[in-house]
Formats: C-alpha cells, sequence, structure tokens
C-alpha cells in the first residue's frame, strides 16, 4: 500500500471531469492509525471494513449530486484489500460500489492459485519483512533511504521529489515501519480466509474428479498489470475468467510496479473506459 499521494495525477484529472473523488492513506501511512498489533491488520474484517467505511463516506457526501455507487480503484496491497472488500456478501447484495480496477494484483482466490516457484522467489523479500525488528532498522536506516531507492525503480521517469520526500519522512514516523510491515505478517502468520461464501473460483474436485465452476464476480472489473513488475508477475492471472464473469485485463508495456507514476496517462484512460462500461 501507498499514502494518498500516488493517486495525486488521477485525482487532478478525474476532478477536473467532475467526478468527485477520495484517496485514502492506509493503516500505517500518513496521519492514519499505525497499530503494532497483527490483528488489527485482518485483511477480511478490519481492513475490508476500513474501505466500506470510505465508501459509505463519500457516497453519503455526494448523495445530493452523484446519486450512484463509486468506481474503486486500487495498487499493490490496496488492491488485496478491494478484493476482500469487492467479493464480500455484503457489498454484493447493497451494491456499494459500481466496478473496480485492480492494479497488479487479481482476485485473491486467483493470486494463491497460481503461486509458481517463479513467483515466490519473485516476493522472497516477503519472508525478510516478516523477521522481527531487522526490516524496520534497515528500511529507516539514512533516513529511509532504501525505501526511496525502492520507489525509485521506475521505468519512464523517477518518483517526484516532493513525492519521494514524503514517502520517506513517513516512515520515520514513530511505529510506522511496524504497522506497514504488518499487511506482510498478517498474510503469512495469519494466512486469512474469506467466509465461505464469499469464496471465488471453482469448486474442489468431486470423488470422479470433475471441477464445478463454482461462483464469479459479477462485477465490472479492469485488471492492470505492469510487464516490467518485478515483484508480480503474469503467472497470478492465469485463469482470472474462473473468478470474474465481467473483466477484462489490460497490459502495459514499458511499465514498473508502480503504475501511477510510469504509466499514469494510460492509467487514467483504462479507469476512464470502465466508467463507461458502468454508464459512470
Amino acid at each position: 500500500p501507498e499514502m494518498w499521494i500516488s493517486w495525486w495525477n488521477q485525482m487532478l484529472y478525474f476532478q477536473q471531469k467532475g467526478h468527485p473523488v477520495l484517496a485514502l492513506n492506509m493503516r500505517g501511512y500518513g496521519l492514519s492509525e499505525k497499530p503494532n498489533d497483527l490483528d488489527s491488520f485482518d485483511l477480511f474484517h478490519c481492513l475490508a471494513g476500513d474501505v466500506r467505511a470510505a465508501v459509505k463516506y463519500i457516497v453519503e457526501s455526494n448523495r445530493s449530486k452523484h446519486n450512484v455507487a463509486p468506481l474503486l480503484v486500487g495498487h499493490d496491497w490496496g488492491a488485496i484489500v478491494g478484493w476482500a472488500y469487492a467479493s464480500q456478501g455484503q457489498t454484493r447484495q447493497d451494491h456499494e460500489i459500481a466496478g473496480y480496477a485492480s492494479l497488479t494484483i487479481p482476485p485473491i482466490e486467483c493470486f494463491r492459485s497460481n503461486m509458481t516457484l517463479r513467483q515466490i522467489w519473485a516476493t522472497a523479500y516477503t519472508f525478510f519483512f516478516n523477521m522481527p525488528r531487522i526490516p524496520e532498522k534497515l528500511l529507516s536506516a539514512k533516513h529511509a533511504f532504501l525505501m526511496g531507492l525502492l520507489l525509485s525503480d521506475t521505468q519512464k521517469g523517477d518518483i517526484a521529489p516532493w513525492k519521494m520526500q514524503t514517502y520517506r519522512a513517513n516512515c520515520l514516523q514513530r511505529g510506522t515501519l511496524s504497522a506497514q510491515l504488518n499487511y506482510y505478517r498478517f498474510w503469512l502468520q495469519k494466512r486469512p480466509q474469506p467466509h465461505p461464501d464469499d469464496v471465488l473460483g471453482p469448486l474442489p474436485k468431486n470423488s470422479r474428479g470433475e471441477e464445478s465452476v463454482g461462483r464469479r464476480l459479477d462485477l465490472p472489473v479492469v485488471l492492470i498489470r505492469a510487464k516490467q513488475d518485478r515483484a508480480l508477475t503474469k503467472d497470478l492471472f492465469r485463469g482470472y475468467d474462473r473468478y470474474l464473469s465481467n473483466a477484462c485485463l489490460v497490459e502495459l508495456d514499458n511499465c514498473s510496479h508502480w503504475i501511477q507514476n510510469d504509466c499514469s496517462d494510460q492509467l487514467n484512460v483504462e479507469i476512464d473506459k470502465l466508467l463507461q462500461r458502468i454508464g459512470g
């Protein structure tokens, strides 16, 4: 996850087109709370609940002008949290969102089923992040120099200096890095699972070895991945249509993991296309 400023270009673009826009500082970022306990990062309860509260807020704040459900957009960990929220029964039954643009991440069940050795190697850093105290010391050393280095791994130009300084300064706040690392720690140590009624994808094979279709999410979705993403491979998106019934995959060339920075204009176009699909 990142701070709200990662969506700066998208906010400017869609506000100019008359859309109300809300970008979040997720837990551990900016001035949001920075819990130290892992249970505060429960994916399907706490984090999905944060998104639900934000959606409720923007809907109620704009009810007099825009009596429609909003479009959800998420990147990386924000996209994982978005999937946890979008697939929940309450979200679907109450039509809380009109569509979802997920950057770098397929549905959680698709993600887990496609965990190849190549993908495990690409995300081996997550095991390091689960070590106690050492990751915090390394990431905060020399005024969060390593964090700046990670964010500089782009294809089409550096992140704006003011954004970089904001990211690095944020990492130096008390308790911030531990909270940010807790996303990875909860994921590996607690192995969160959705409610059985919210699971997407094929059902387990029966005694005859036959696989049932299972439940697919019937929500307008665009999956956007970067071809030069070092952390999240194309393997993860294999068979995404087994989990989604109204989705398309867009792959951006010459684009790093930091899609909002490398391919900002293309991203705006793809979000615009999704808005047109849902009549927004």
